[in-house]
């Protein structure tokens, strides 16, 4: 047990120090693998068991390798880079946003005590019955292989199943919940910011927008493997990272309003004094040329996003005290018919 545990945390070691483009390989194929167990997860419960079956293939393999004694190694090696990999992405993540790597934590704390520890003993109980199926007439003459082998399948049952079953429901019905709790999810607004005033009413009625703080502008059919991307690609980028961090420490304002037709509107504005329309331009080129948008420029202020689900727009407003970044999902607006 010892020596499992030993080579996971190597591995946890090695996603921290891998190279960026093989973290990037890495967590796509996370992202990809859990866009899969999403698709068709209706509800909270679909969700639970598919997690629960995906983690179970996961030890049924762990179990079913123990006789080759490296490859269930290898697979505790594999997992223990992953974690050490999105352990570092919340840690640079928890720069830009704090609290953003103790709600990770706690997110994946809960659960992954039980997750771990059946991948863990799956490998343990795997070694232990090839051991002992080879050299049963020395540690245990009195039984048989079949014995050995039927007794080391109902611990699987008994000790396997329980922690699998119970990491999928803590991992669907109460991490996320608790993280909510503990850790604050929103900074409040910052007053020399707000530019509410400057909003049209005019435009806000004709297109009957109501602020909602759940919803925010984005593609319907993005998945978590492009975000998890596109993220990574933006924090291990230097320089895009440098100003990201210059934004982070500028008290900001924010209001996205829903909008009739699907349209979704987000407002964030940052005191001009802290943060010009220049920085906020070099941000905004940067992010989308390092997430690899398919974008273009329609003037110096204005950009749109050639998604391939739903173009959508972003662009700059100087008022007369804040520098103001608004995204639509409806690119055809005109940005300046929405404030002044």
């Amino acid at each position: 047990m010892v020596a499992v545990v030993v080579f996971f945390l190597l591995g946890g070691l090695l996603g921290l120090v891998l190279p960026t483009e093989f973290k990037l390989v890495i967590v796509q194929a996370a992202g990809e693998k859990f866009d899969t167990i999403l698709a068709g997860a209706t509800t909270p419960w679909l969700l639970t068991w598919r997690i629960f079956i995906n983690n179970l293939i996961v030890t049924l393999l762990l179990y079913g390798l123990g006789f080759t004694v490296a490859l269930p190694l290898f697979i505790i090696i594999g997992n223990g880079v992953i974690i050490g990999i999105f352990l570092d992405l919340f840690y640079r993540l928890d720069a830009l946003l704090p609290g953003t790597f103790a709600q990770s934590l706690v997110t994946l704390i809960p659960h992954g005590v039980f997750e771990l520890s059946a991948f863990f003993l799956a490998s343990v109980f795997s070694m232990l019955v090839t051991i002992k199926a080879v050299w049963h007439r020395l540690i245990e003459p009195h039984k048989l292989r079949r014995q050995v082998l039927l007794e080391s399948l109902l611990r699987f049952v008994i000790v396997i199943i329980p922690l699998l079953a119970s990491a999928a429901v803590i991992e669907v019905y109460g991490s996320n919940q608790l993280a909510d709790r503990l850790i604050p999810q929103t900074l409040p607004n910052n007053p020399a910011a707000d530019v509410s005033a400057n909003l049209k009413p005019k435009f806000l009625l004709s297109h009957h927008c109501l602020p909602n703080t759940t919803a925010a502008p984005t593609t319907s059919t993005i998945t978590l493997s492009d975000s998890l991307v596109a993220t990574t690609r933006i924090v291990y980028t230097p320089a895009t990272y440098t100003l990201l961090q210059s934004r982070s420490a500028v008290p900001s304002w924010e209001q996205i309003y829903q909008c009739d037709d699907n349209l979704t509107i987000a407002v964030q504005s940052w005191p001009t004094a802290d943060w010009t329309m220049q920085q906020a331009r070099q941000l905004i080129d940067a992010t989308l040329r390092v997430t690899s948008k398919n974008f273009d420029w329609l003037n110096t202020t204005q950009a749109i996003i050639h998604d391939a689900s739903q173009p959508y727009t972003v662009g700059l407003i100087q008022t007369s005290t804040a520098t103001v970044m608004i995204t639509s999902t409806d690119p055809t607006i005109a940005l300046h018919n929405v404030i002044e």
